[in-house]
């Protein structure tokens, strides 16, 4: 059956609204689950989430009057273009592609390189099938076994990589742990990782990209710092059910005062 495209794309542009409005509601502390139809009063909430909900509606009343999906996604359409305001002119949101694979997690090693060549393959046929979709990864290791192993599929990716589809990323040779290693260990992670990136995309990351990390050194913005990444994205410090992280996208500072890192939490996992 041939894919909706008009529909796929309501489904996606609501699916970013609805996780905005979620975390909204989170930070707030307004919950989401009710009963017999009741929901909490909204009185001390910003304006935008108000505006955002109130447009909602609208699209939704829309869709109910037209049953027209062509009228749904234009009045969305309209939704995205009334969140820009005059300060945030310059920004720009993507959705990229991504593929979390640990080396070793529940299965042997072996078990990890049979599941990336499975899953970059996969990759490159959307890329053929959709020509706007890109794509991530990180982890050295990753490329180089399908690189002996599976040399055409490499250079398709390297390939993708050059044209700008592919991103390969990270900064480290692999996602470590940051609280166990010395910092030594931490230091060659990306003095190796970043030299066979370079050597696949042409230039080092930057950005250090470890999303599945349970804790975190008070040392890294200065390595990062030392070692020229301006950029930390990672995401599971936001799934204790007992300290709620106060922020997601903030500049964190080292313990000497001077050294910093932009960092990012994904609010949504990944």
């Amino acid at each position: 059956q041939q894919k909706n495209t008009l529909a796929s794309n309501i489904y996606h542009d609501l699916s970013m609204l609805i996780e905005w409005i979620e975390y909204n509601y989170e930070k707030e502390g307004i919950p989401t689950n009710t009963e017999n139809g009741y929901y909490h009063p909204l009185t001390t909430v910003p304006p935008s989430l108000r505006r955002i909900l109130h447009l909602l509606n609208q699209s939704c009343d829309s869709f109910d009057r037209s049953n027209s999906l062509e009228g749904l996604a234009e009045a969305i359409t309209s939704i995205y273009a009334r969140m820009t305001t005059a300060s945030e002119e310059d920004m720009k949101i993507c959705r990229v592609g991504h593929a979390h694979m640990d080396l070793v997690w529940l299965w042997p090693e072996r078990v990890t390189y049979q599941k990336i060549i499975h899953t970059y393959s996969n990759v490159l046929q959307l890329m053929d099938r959709y020509p706007d979709f890109t794509f991530t990864m990180s982890q050295p290791p990753l490329y180089y076994h399908i690189q002996e192993k599976q040399p055409k599929l490499a250079e398709k990716i390297q390939e993708k990589i050059l044209n700008g589809r592919w991103e390969f990323t990270g900064a480290l040779e692999v996602e470590s742990d940051t609280q166990i290693p010395v910092g030594e260990g931490l230091v060659r992670c990306i003095l190796y990782g970043q030299e066979r990136i370079k050597a696949i995309r042409g230039s080092v990351s930057d950005t250090v990209w470890i999303p599945d990390c349970f804790g975190y050194s008070q040392c890294l913005p200065q390595i990062f710092h030392l070692a020229d990444i301006p950029n930390f994205f990672t995401t599971k410090i936001l799934w204790s059910t007992i300290t709620k992280f106060p922020h997601n996208s903030f500049v964190w500072v080292g313990p000497d005062g001077e050294s910093s890192v932009l960092t990012h939490l994904s609010v949504s996992g990944y």
